[in-house]
């Protein structure tokens, strides 16, 4: 005789927002909040930078105060966007995940390997040409 096992899946619920109640879940924002928002909204504004001044890269235009101050901030918004990802729910079939374990996984899953490359590689090029600044 055959035994079956069955599993049974997380279905999300529509309009349900699903929550830990632990110390650390405390700090997990709401992915439509102001906060995340305006989070969002600084590192557009920061892509929009990059892609200005990535290409003039090829035109030299020198080490002025001005652009090592903003590679310098770039890296640091990055660089801090990868614990910050951590603690922001999403929608997730009309629901609002919020919980810590589900947030970690579905970031790790999509966006956090792309991300930590990006910011080692920003990490080892500016520390490679910060030997060459001298800011004027």
């Amino acid at each position: 005789q055959e035994r079956h096992r069955t599993t049974m899946a997380f279905v999300p619920v529509p309009d349900e927002t699903y929550m830990d109640h632990d110390a650390l879940s405390t700090f997990v924002l709401h992915p439509q909040s102001t906060k995340v928002i305006m989070w969002g909204m600084l590192g557009m504004v920061l892509i929009f930078y990059d892609m200005i001044m990535i290409p003039l890269i090829a035109f030299d235009i020198g080490q002025q105060i001005f652009f090592t101050v903003m590679s310098l901030l770039c890296l640091l918004y990055w660089a801090a966007d990868i614990p910050f990802q951590f603690f922001v729910g999403f929608h997730q079939a009309g629901a609002i995940e919020m919980r810590m374990g589900p947030i970690r996984r579905r970031y790790i899953k999509s966006w956090f390997v792309p991300d930590a490359v990006i910011v080692a590689t920003d990490i080892l090029f500016i520390s490679w040409d910060a030997k060459s600044w001298n800011v004027t």
